[in-house]
């Protein structure tokens, strides 16, 4: 009797397991969908992180990229999630990563932006407040005086070669005036020697002294 009843019950056992095993099963993978879903939704602005970090630089809101990014980092680093501890999921990673690039993109864009000249103070300070708080290589503000350094020597540069033009065309003038004064027999000797005195010594790199009180005879 007590065989019989054992039999039937352990019938009974297995045909249990085998009618609720399938339930359990889905039970089991809706909760973890859930715990997924759960997590997509608390963190879903890291999800989002990437498209809003390109939108927001086209718009120009650095400050909006800049606090989003340290929230981000924050998150990523140390959550006690599962999904984003160290054993980081695939698509976490992925995601985490996006927004990596992006924001070095973004530190390569605000180093060219500093850089260009000219440029004002304040454009320059904010773009180096920008650079310091994305942690960005170097030192920005040193950058900044050796572009600033190297664009008025520039400046100085050219304006020294212009000036060196006008005197050179001045001179040729003042020998092209002296000749046609010469071919017409209308400029003294002293003036033509002195013209050309000035001549050789701009050439030689002296100071000239231009007298235009010289009057013709």
């Amino acid at each position: 009797m007590t065989q019989r009843l054992e039999k039937v019950l352990n019938r009974a056992s297995e045909t249990a397991d085998t009618l609720f095993q399938e339930v359990l099963g889905r039970k089991d993978k809706a909760d973890s969908t859930r715990n997924a879903l759960n997590v997509l939704q608390r963190f879903k602005f890291l999800f989002n992180l990437p498209l809003n970090i390109e939108r927001n630089i086209q718009k120009g809101d650095y400050d909006v990229v800049i606090n989003d990014y340290e929230k981000a980092k924050s998150l990523f680093g140390n959550t006690e999630v599962p999904v984003f501890k160290k054993e980081r999921s695939a698509c976490a990673f992925v995601v985490y990563s996006e927004v990596e690039t992006r924001i070095e993109a973004l530190r390569k864009l605000l180093l060219d932006k500093l850089l260009e000249t000219p440029s004002t103070l304040h454009d320059q300070k904010r773009y180096i407040r920008y650079l310091s708080d994305l942690h960005a290589p170097g030192d920005p503000a040193w950058q900044c005086i050796v572009a600033q350094h190297k664009w008025i020597l520039q400046l100085m540069q050219n304006c020294k070669e212009d000036f060196i033009k006008e005197q050179k065309d001045y001179i040729n003038n003042l020998i092209k005036t002296e000749k046609e004064k010469k071919e017409r027999s209308l400029v003294p000797s002293s003036v033509r020697e002195e013209l050309l005195h000035n001549v050789y010594q701009f050439l030689s790199g002296n100071p000239v002294v231009v007298d235009f009180n010289l009057t013709t005879g």
